[in-house]
């Protein structure tokens, strides 16, 4: 995979690196609000990312939860994926979010998971 970093040469994301990339959960977790706050289309890229990958279960919540005002495409696909995450955290986080958007394209990536054989989903 591409590393993120160089796929973006916003200084304020590139200052935010060592913190997104450190051992500490609590500290990427932290660093993904920082993250949102810039409000940059580049930081979606990382947001989805720490949804999918994090092994932290409250870094993808966090992530789940900070996705919330984003309708593309590739977000919403990732906040449906996490309705089958292990961690009922996450999968809380990712319903609200999914919950709050409104547009008919986010429909239609939501629609074919409500035949989902997961119960929860």
């Amino acid at each position: 995979m591409t590393s993120f970093f160089a796929v973006t040469d916003n200084p304020d994301i590139l200052a935010l690196q060592p913190r997104l990339t450190a051992d500490d959960a609590g500290v990427r977790r932290i660093a993904l609000i920082d993250l949102a706050d810039l409000e940059e289309p580049d930081g979606l890229l990382w947001l989805v990312e720490r949804l999918t990958d994090d092994p932290a279960e409250e870094v993808r919540a966090e992530a789940a939860r900070l996705l919330e005002a984003w309708e593309d495409e590739p977000v919403v696909a990732a906040l449906c994926q996490a309705l089958t995450d292990p961690s009922p955290a996450v999968q809380t986080a990712a319903a609200q979010s999914l919950s709050l958007l409104k547009s008919e394209a986010a429909g239609r990536v939501i629609l074919p998971w409500t035949d989902h054989a997961q119960v929860s989903v």
